[in-house]
């Protein structure tokens, strides 16, 4: 073992501990056979007091994009999915409000309206890490 390469393996494990606190999270609602909201939270240093939150938007097979939300620092809470008469999705947070057009995979920020439509459920936080989407009760299953 050359001297170089012996000092790379003693500086291994002192790395590790840095990506520890490393973070990916998501989950997904299925809307349809083939249609789906996917959440994402990625913390990438240990150091960092925010997620940044992205929202996958797939409607196979005519698009799947990705749509990057504010960053959350505890404060967002869950995001509640809601289905509109118009067939369109309305996502809440406590950090704003976003209409999902799920044929196009078309996604707009907009003001908080007072009713939003039939409740699907939503994306929360798990207790020991992690998030889930978690339908509302009396939800239909697709």
């Amino acid at each position: 073992m050359t001297l170089s390469s012996y000092r790379n393996f003693l500086l291994f494990p002192l790395i590790l501990p840095l990506l520890a606190g490393c973070v990916t999270e998501s989950a997904s609602s299925w809307l349809g056979p083939e249609q789906a909201l996917t959440l994402t939270r990625d913390k990438p240093y240990f150091w960092s007091d925010e997620f940044i939150r992205s929202m996958i938007v797939m409607s196979k097979p005519a698009c799947t994009r990705r749509y990057r939300l504010p960053p959350d620092a505890g404060t967002a809470g869950s995001i509640k999915v809601f289905k509109t008469e118009e067939g369109d999705y309305v996502m809440q947070d406590g950090l704003g409000q976003y209409r999902v057009e799920i044929a196009t995979c078309g996604m707009s920020l907009e003001g908080k309206t007072s009713d939003p439509g039939e409740l699907l459920g939503s994306f929360e936080p798990v207790p020991d890490g992690g998030i889930r989407f978690a339908p509302a009760s009396g939800a239909q299953k697709k």
